[in-house]
């Protein structure tokens, strides 16, 4: 899929932070018609390991992105299983890279992987969101690893299809 512009990922976030809290159940009801896997995917991972309040933000921020993805130039397909396994297998991979490096080498090994990253601006929303709601008290320390995670697989089966 082409990049997502960090303009379009500023408008789509504006927009939707406008949204009243009965609007926002129909944009789910559009990410269900649009990608039915994701939405389930997003609503039951992690569901042993997050809290409420994490599961919310976790399907909050991942109908987001699915918002802002699909107002790229290119028509999105659906996310099947088979693509779902084969992303999380890869991010499975990486994470098992990741434990391996030393603290400096770690930040460095991230920046390395984020550069050459085709989504990056939605990403590094995604970051600063996390890391907002950290600050902010909203969620757990030991969860923000995991929500960014989910989030990045969640991420990288949209830039597929």
């Amino acid at each position: 899929m082409n990049t997502i512009s960090e303009l379009l990922v500023d408008q789509t976030w504006q927009e939707i932070s406008q949204m009243s809290e009965t609007e926002l159940p129909g944009l789910i009801s559009e990410m269900s018609d649009d990608q039915p896997l994701l939405l389930v995917y997003l609503m039951t991972v992690g569901e042993e390991i997050l809290d409420e309040e994490e599961q919310e933000l976790l399907l909050y921020l991942g109908v987001v992105v699915w918002k802002m993805m699909s107002k790229g130039e290119q028509q999105m397909g659906e996310v099947t299983e088979p693509l779902l396994d084969k992303v999380e297998q890869e991010n499975s991979k990486m994470v098992e890279y990741l434990e391996g490096e030393s603290e400096h080498s770690l930040a460095d090994t991230v920046l390395n992987i984020l550069g050459g990253y085709n989504q990056a601006a939605i990403f590094k929303y995604l970051v600063e969101a996390i890391v907002e709601a950290v600050d902010a008290g909203e969620i757990r320390v030991e969860s923000a690893g995991i929500l960014a995670l989910y989030l990045k697989i969640h991420l990288d089966c949209l830039d597929q299809v």
